[in-house]
């Protein structure tokens, strides 16, 4: 008998061979290792370079102390043909990565200009990932999108996580993951900082929507007089000056606090009174951080101190803080005051604001037990919350960023009360309360806005 195989058998083989040799291939193919190893180090490049732009960044907007007419991001362009920095002196390992003589930087951001459809779509790709990466959890009725942003669908900037409520009743958001979906009951435990949109313009609360800017005309509760002055005589003795963007804003070419506005349909405020951080080292940390959580109140003894508080407060790639302004003030005031008081059929009134609000003659709802010689904090009752906003009647006088002409000199402003004011005169929501000098001793706080960028 002769060994060997058949004919059959060899036939066989080679088709079970070629069989497993096109899986091969195709697999290859379909996962193409080469090009995913491309992609990667194209990807890691560019986020190197990405990371060093927006240290350059950082690093000019505090040479020059955030001064825009210094250093404005919105005119930060850099090329091949650049001198005065080069390219290479801001992106320092450009000439060692994959995407050289492929970006240049437009308006502060990287830009390409290669013209590999397939790199585009990398690069777009992490563009979109740095710009605003995805956010964790239900988002109620927010965005991540900020050309969709308005003032029923307000953007969630890039750090923050979506907490509770509606456009409508006070939208909450923290900066602090572990907050996401909590929801906004007083009894929740929360550990960011909180802030919540104030919806400008549409319907915003039912009626006509909420206009930006300084009340101008008299309230509907204003009586004929109070402290013996009519409105008219008040909107003539009490003539404020707005306070400018803050530096840090400016630097990042927001140079108008409208803009917000316009941009986005509304704007976020900080939940509670600047808060006191107990971490906070006097002898080791440069400045303190201030807070926007239930708990012990920082004193800011003069205007200058609380904008310093408020502008340190928050400085990411996505946001910053600063000082509320008199007008954001208003605008606030006015979205309260189309507001409806829970159980009632009364409308929040911001000229006797003694019904929600921790003053020395709070009545009804606001006449909350209060240990008056213990630590004051801010957010300590519920019934001094309005949309989801604590402590803006009495509790602490508030710092804007405005000024008062009073007596030809220019003083800081302060507004809201504190708990041995009055709130059934009409003042303290509405009164610009001018204070030159420093308050030491008086309880006067801060409170800050989130300005996207």
């Amino acid at each position: 008998m002769k060994k060997g195989i058949s004919l059959i058998v060899l036939v066989i083989t080679i088709i079970v061979i070629i069989i497993l040799a096109t899986s091969v291939i195709v697999t290859i193919v379909q996962n193409n290792p080469i090009g995913k190893a491309d992609e990667a180090v194209f990807k890691s490049d560019f986020k190197v370079l990405q990371e060093e732009l927006n240290m350059y960044i950082t690093n000019k907007v505090l040479e020059v102390n955030g001064d825009i007419n210094k250093f404005n991001v919105k005119n930060f362009n850099v090329n091949e043909k650049s001198i005065n920095p080069t390219l290479n002196e801001v992106l320092i390992n450009l000439e060692k990565s994959r995407i050289k003589d492929k970006v240049e930087i437009k308006e502060g951001k990287l830009v390409f200009i290669g013209t590999d459809k397939k790199e585009k779509e990398w690069f777009d790709e992490v563009s979109n990932e740095n710009k605003e990466p995805s956010i964790p959890g239900n988002m109620g009725d927010g965005t991540d999108d900020k050309t969709k942003s308005t003032w029923d669908h307000p953007f969630v900037p890039a750090g923050f996580y979506y907490v509770g409520g509606t456009p409508k009743t006070g939208y909450v958001i923290s900066d602090n993951s572990a907050d996401a979906g909590k929801g906004t009951s007083h009894n929740n435990v929360l550990t960011g900082n909180q802030f919540v949109w104030v919806p400008v313009g549409g319907n915003a609360t039912g009626g006509n929507g909420v206009t930006y800017g300084k009340i101008t005309e008299k309230p509907l509760n204003w009586s004929d007089e109070i402290y013996g002055m009519t409105f008219e005589n008040y909107m003539l003795n009490f003539k404020v000056s707005e306070g400018s963007v803050p530096n840090s804003v400016k630097s990042m070419g927001i140079t108008t606090h409208e803009e917000q506005i316009t941009k986005y349909g509304g704007f976020y405020v900080a939940r509670y009174e600047a808060g006191l951080d107990k971490n906070y080292n006097k002898y080791n940390d440069e400045y303190e951080i201030i807070k926007s959580q239930k708990g012990s109140i920082r004193n800011a003894s003069n205007i200058d101190e609380a904008k310093t508080y408020a502008e340190n407060m928050i400085k990411t790639g996505s946001v910053r803080t600063g000082l509320i302004t008199g007008a954001q003030w208003d605008t606030l005031l006015k979205w309260i005051s189309l507001t409806p008081m829970p159980g009632t059929s009364e409308y929040y009134n911001i000229c006797d604001v003694s019904k929600w609000g921790n003053l020395h003659d709070r009545q009804g709802p606001a006449d909350v037990p209060y240990d008056w010689s213990a630590e004051k904090i801010t957010g300590y009752s519920d019934k001094w919350m309005v949309n989801n906003i604590y402590d803006l009647s009495g509790n602490f006088d508030e710092w804007t960023n405005e000024y008062l002409l009073c007596e030809g000199a220019l003083v800081g402003v302060n507004k809201g009360g504190n708990m041995y004011d009055y709130g059934k005169n009409g003042w303290p929501m509405l009164s610009p309360i001018g204070a030159g000098q420093y308050v030491a001793g008086r309880y006067t706080t801060l409170r800050v806005v989130l300005y996207i960028i």
